[in-house]
């Protein structure tokens, strides 16, 4: 049997996703149309996440009506939190930056 320490398994995966995000486009919801206590979110476009962290979670959830979003679209992981584009919200939260990306180009 493997000795591996599920921790160390953990931190090392909380550490790539730490790293993954880290080269993702950060945005204001504030700048998409939404209430800007909302906070800030990474936009995964590619694959169709919203990724916020802990310190954002609740903001995005109560000024962002995330609060309401299906839960099978939903991943904790660590100190984030990944939305995935299942659902309508988090759908329309990425269009609206799409948007935003090819106004300002």
């Amino acid at each position: 049997m493997d000795n591996t320490d599920v921790m160390e398994i953990i931190n090392d995966a909380e550490a790539k996703v730490a790293e993954a995000v880290k080269g993702l486009p950060r945005v204001s919801v504030g700048e998409l149309g939404y209430d800007r206590r909302a906070g800030k979110v990474w936009v995964d476009v590619n694959n169709g996440y919203v990724i916020v962290n802990k310190l954002n979670g609740s903001g995005l959830a109560y000024y962002a009506g995330f609060q309401y979003v299906d839960k099978d679209s939903i991943t904790v992981f660590g100190d984030y939190t990944i939305y995935d584009d299942g659902d309508d919200r988090v759908y329309d939260l990425i269009e609206k930056f799409e948007d935003k990306q090819v106004a300002e180009s």
